[in-house]
């Protein structure tokens, strides 16, 4: 199968379970917080999720009730690059997002950019995709945003990346060029390898 067709493959899948996606988003949610990887991880890098996405938003509170501090990401539509936007508790979360690239949540122009050689501390990533394996190759839309972020942390070990999907998102294989970057966790709703 090649990546369009497995991403529409999966776009069926999504369409045919739409009912059950905020269940599971929330057993996702339980178990990402349950994860050792975020109870020892000082920043949690999430996203501001699609309708066809894992509900990560219920992370939000945890995240700054546990003393973590929170990242987001935004895209310069003119670059095509992805950077992330830190936020110290919930009240910076909620006045600081405003609609942006393809009409997703973004952390405002006043938010403050985090760049990647600035983290030291134990950090999770969690990164949507349309596919994943259970030995963490991931499929994304196709544009490329997470892969180019992704690329100059993967050799650094304070850095945990972790997809999340739901259970009808996990393939057996999946079309993998060089360029592209596994993470080293899947969450889904019944466990988490």
């Amino acid at each position: 199968m090649t990546k369009k067709e497995l991403r529409q493959f999966i776009k069926s899948q999504i369409t045919e379970h739409s009912g059950e996606l905020s269940g599971l988003s929330e057993k996702i949610c339980e178990n990402i917080i349950c994860a050792p990887e975020f109870s020892s991880s000082h920043f949690i890098f999430s996203y501001m999720p699609l309708p066809d996405e894992v509900d990560v938003l219920p992370l939000v509170e945890p995240i700054f009730a546990s003393g973590k501090k929170l990242a987001l990401p935004r895209v310069d539509s003119a670059s095509g690059k992805m950077d992330f936007y830190l936020f110290n508790n919930m009240q910076e979360f909620t006045n600081g997002t405003s609609s942006g690239y393809c009409g997703i949540l973004e952390p405002s122009e006043s938010a403050q950019k985090i760049t990647q050689i600035q983290i030291k501390e134990k950090t999770l990533i969690i990164v949507p995709g349309r596919a994943f394996t259970l030995e963490g190759k991931r499929l994304g839309r196709g544009k490329g945003f997470y892969d180019s972020y992704l690329a100059p942390l993967s050799p650094m070990e304070n850095f945990c990346f972790a997809g999340v999907c739901f259970p009808f998102q996990i393939v057996s294989k999946l079309p993998f060029d060089g360029h592209d970057i596994p993470v080293q966790k899947v969450f889904s709703c019944s466990f988490c390898k």
